[in-house]
């Protein structure tokens, strides 16, 4: 996370983005990490303004497959995080400019059936009256979300992202527009890009956000960035092949997804009561003063209203 070569590299490419997209939340799965790497990391991450919240992963000391969780000190605060289930991180946070409250869920899906159907439970649990579930969910609910259309339909994931497409079309369908973010399940193949490749060769959409309850309908997918290591970096002419030029050019396997949602600011706060200025001061004279010129006010908008 915090070493020397390519991961260094990562980190790199990773402050850019944050500095440039500027996100309120951004997560990182499948982090492999020491305590050390650990405090250099939150001390970064501090000289841009993001806060940070770990998730310990698995091994020794809880060291790979890790979550962290970044929030703009900006933006947003957290006022809560907990571990819901195994490599299933929940987070809930107050939007400085709307005041308003939002539970988000940061996973890495089990391959595993047992362990993902007990992350698949908690995180309905946890949204029942709304949230965003996003990452690398390792399940998808259409075939054609894998190259080819080679991937097995997870009939659990399809019913809890209410996703309907004709190709896996299944008589206990529930249709439902705006829970997967940037793909509606009304009969379109494969949805939006996918979001995993292994260099040039795209080969799955394994990452994506869900939203439930108030939430629907809300979230829109921005972009979906994949992270490459730029030309000067002596990997070759990376332009001539569309972007990469063999699997080493990845900085990761997985792209970089960027989902938002529209932000109406409003002052919530409750105003004080502010005193009339008395006496022969200053602010005193001119309340005086105005009160005086307001005198017959009444009087002379009901003349103007007979009049019209």
């Amino acid at each position: 996370m915090g070493g020397k070569g390519k991961s260094e590299r990562k980190l790199c490419w990773l402050w850019t983005q944050l500095e440039s997209l500027r996100p309120a939340v951004a997560a990182l799965l499948e982090v492999d990490n020491s305590l050390d790497e650990i405090r250099l990391f939150r001390k970064e991450a501090r000289v841009i303004h993001y806060d940070t919240v770990f998730l310990a992963g698995e091994g020794v000391a809880g060291r790979k497959n890790s979550i962290v969780i970044l929030i703009d000190q900006a933006q947003a605060a957290k006022t809560n995080f907990t571990r819901i289930a195994e490599r299933t991180l929940q987070l809930d946070i107050v939007d400085k400019r709307t005041a308003k409250s939002h539970r988000l869920i940061a996973v890495h899906g089990e391959h595993d059936e047992s362990k993902f159907r007990a992350q698949l439970n908690a995180m309905r649990a946890a949204t029942r009256t709304g949230g965003l579930v996003f990452g690398d969910l390792n399940k998808v609910p259409c075939k054609w979300w894998y190259a080819e259309g080679k991937a097995k339909v997870h009939i659990a994931m399809r019913h809890f992202c209410a996703w309907a497409c004709s190709c896996c079309k299944r008589a206990d369908d529930v249709k439902r527009c705006g829970v997967v973010v940037g793909g509606e399940g009304e009969g379109e193949v494969g949805g939006a890009d996918f979001t995993r490749y292994e260099g040039v060769r795209p080969t799955s959409r394994i990452d994506y956000a869900i939203c439930r309850g108030e939430e629907v309908g809300r979230w829109e997918l921005i972009d979906c960035v994949r992270a490459e290591i730029a030309e000067d970096d002596g990997v070759g002419d990376i332009a001539a092949t569309g972007g990469l030029s063999s699997k080493e050019a990845l900085l990761s396997d997985h792209c970089f997804m960027v989902v938002g949602r529209e932000r109406v600011c409003t002052d919530v706060r409750e105003k004080r009561a502010v005193a009339i200025a008395r006496g022969r001061t200053r602010a005193g004279l001119a309340v005086k003063a105005g009160l005086r010129a307001r005198v017959g006010l009444g009087a002379e908008m009901r003349r103007a209203a007979d009049a019209a």
